[in-house]
């Protein structure tokens, strides 16, 4: 059986609100996006703040993955697995949420070890996603 292609990419961005008299801005984000786009076209996101790269926020695109998930604990969902050990593997990543109305922590202990069941190739334009 080959593996599944899961297709990605990274972007940087920055949210920032409006400066003041002294050049200050009242508000300034920095972070990465990773899209995971799956086969099944569902899509994963995760943010990482510049200043938290330790932690990551995983969004889910699709109701299959949050029906998953209200069935199987996060950690036990094959492609919310695959992406978290992908990116535990290309960085120092320790902590992962995801977001379900509110960020629910994954425990890493329980995350299986699938990797090899996926390919990720980086694509450089979001029409490549298709």
């Amino acid at each position: 059986m080959s593996a599944q292609l899961i297709r990605w990419n990274k972007k940087y961005y920055e949210d920032l609100g409006e400066k003041d008299e002294n050049g200050f801005f009242d508000y300034a984000y920095y972070y990465f996006i990773y899209s995971f786009y799956l086969p099944d076209k569902e899509i994963i996101r995760v943010r990482q703040y510049a200043d938290t790269l330790g932690a990551c926020h995983l969004f889910l695109y699709g109701d299959c993955l949050r029906k998953q998930i209200n069935e199987v604990p996060p950690e036990e969902v094959a492609y919310i697995a695959a992406v978290v050990n992908f990116i535990r593997a290309t960085g120092k990543v320790i902590e992962f949420t995801y977001f379900n109305g509110s960020y629910i922590p994954l425990d890493l202990k329980k995350l299986k070890s699938n990797l090899t069941d996926f390919s990720f190739i980086e694509i450089t334009d979001e029409l490549e996603q298709s």
